[in-house]
């Protein structure tokens, strides 16, 4: 009977060892996969970071287009109101010499005056025109 209680032993031996050895791989199995999860939480973190700071840039561009509009609107808005005030200015001096060639019902101008008073107008109309375009609408490099 001993050699059926060593074969016993020894079934029991391997079927420990057996267990010992399964209990150790899936334990190694569990960690791989803790690790893979780890691995793909980690990569997720990434991608959802790397979502959002996409998402940050993309609105930032948006409000830097919106403010270009707005700029350019503004710009253009400022130069259609000075250059409607230029071209007043212009019809106003043109009358003002008409009436002053023609003596249109009695109207006169000192000589000295008209001779200053063109000239200077005609330079501030000018000067005003060429300020507007050359800072109000100079190309950014």
């Amino acid at each position: 009977m001993k050699s059926n209680n060593g074969k016993k032993e020894d079934l029991d031996t391997s079927i420990e060892h057996f267990l010992e050895d399964l209990k150790s791989r899936v334990k190694e199995e569990d960690k791989i996969e803790n690790e893979d999860q780890l691995r793909l939480a980690q990569g997720r973190q990434r991608m959802e970071h790397r979502d959002r700071r996409l998402e940050a840039e993309l609105e930032k561009s948006k409000n830097q287009v919106e403010e270009l509009k707005t700029d350019r609107s503004l710009k253009k808005k400022v130069a259609l109101a000075v250059f409607g005030l230029l071209f007043l200015e212009t019809i106003l001096l043109f009358v003002i010499l008409f009436f002053q060639g023609f003596f249109y019902k009695g109207f006169s101008i000192n000589d000295t005056t008209l001779n200053i008073f063109a000239p200077v107008t005609i330079l501030q109309i000018s000067s005003m025109a060429i300020i507007i375009t050359k800072y109000l609408f100079s190309v950014k490099k």
